[in-house]
């Protein structure tokens, strides 16, 4: 497998710059770990690292035709405003993750804002110089790939070394058609055909009994899913919200919603001043009729940021 990770500006300056922050490590530590963690997995790993956006958005697109299967990015500065990197990560199919080294929730107010996340499908913050390889793993976890004339998704991946005989690969497999999952095991040198999934940006139009209906914005061609294959993608999305439509062949199998999203709590019991450190929590409603556990002080009425991947609170808005 061949990986990209692309580092944004300052990222070189690791074990110089607020070390409070990003820790006492340097940039060659980081590259060392990153080496590492591609000879463990038995893939290749392609470090880009530079303090220019044009030259970042250049190799992201160089990725297209390079045969690169994933992308690992930490924009750096440009998470908060490079809308040309989000347009160059959102024309390139592979899986994509963002990674941030602190804990971006934790900070400044404009440090929790990303407008590259959404080109992305997942991130990671605040796992110090680990997330990076965390990320590194989760490509083996989430690729789809075509197996014995159907398209599976990795929803497990252990690379198995045993005292006597040779190494192999344990897997999960989800059918992404059916839903059926089964294990499977590969030599590491086996290859499957990563299958291509056409992931759309739609709006969420609204609900009518079973059938969720959903637009193009550039077309305006409309389309109708069923509570199948809707499943509860959008327990955290309001009507007119933006989410992609997944698909394979033209067959939609899949909804990503927005990565995170800020809702009003409609209903919940009162709140207790003071109660901000116990970490205790309460049931809370927010508008679109999902429930989230917040923290104790949180009142109805105000509006929380949630994780829609857990369903976990972050924080206020």
């Amino acid at each position: 497998m061949k990986l990209l990770v692309i580092n944004g500006p300052n990222i070189n300056f690791l074990g110089i710059r607020e070390k409070s922050v990003y820790g006492t490590q340097d940039y060659d530590y980081l590259l060392n770990m990153i080496g590492e963690k591609g000879q463990k997995e038995g893939c290749t790993i392609e470090v880009f690292q530079s303090n220019h956006e044009g030259a970042i958005i250049d190799r992201i697109q160089d990725s297209y035709f390079d045969g690169t299967e994933g992308i690992v990015i930490n924009p750096g500065a440009y998470t908060h405003y490079s809308y040309a990197i989000r347009d160059a990560l959102s024309s390139v199919t592979v899986p994509k993750v963002e990674i941030h080294i602190s804990n971006i929730m934790e900070r400044e107010d404009f440090r929790k804002v990303s407008v590259t996340a959404p080109a992305c499908d997942k991130q990671i913050y605040g796992k110090g110089l680990e997330g990076y390889l965390i990320s590194a793993g989760d490509f083996r976890n989430g690729i789809t790939i075509e197996f014995e004339g159907n398209v599976y998704q990795i929803i497990e991946f252990q690379h198995v070394k045993p005292g006597k005989g040779a190494a192999f690969v344990r897997t999960k497999l989800k059918n992404i058609i059916n839903g059926g999952v089964v294990e499977k095991t590969f030599r590491p040198t086996e290859k499957c055909p990563q299958a291509r999934i056409d992931r759309k940006d739609m709006q969420y139009l609204y609900s009518d009994g079973d059938l969720f209906n959903f637009m193009d914005t550039e077309t305006y061609d409309q389309i109708a899913l069923n509570t199948e294959a809707v499943g509860d993608a959008l327990k955290f999305v309001k009507e007119n919200e933006m989410v992609k439509i997944c698909s394979y062949n033209g067959s939609v199998f899949a909804i990503e919603p927005p990565l995170f999203v800020e809702l009003e709590i409609t209903d919940t019991e009162p709140g207790f001043k003071g109660d901000t450190a116990t970490g205790a929590t309460k049931p809370a409603i927010v508008e679109t009729g999902a429930k989230v556990m917040v923290p104790l002080f949180v009142e109805q009425g105000e509006k929380i940021k949630i994780d829609t991947r857990t369903g976990e609170y972050l924080s206020r808005v």
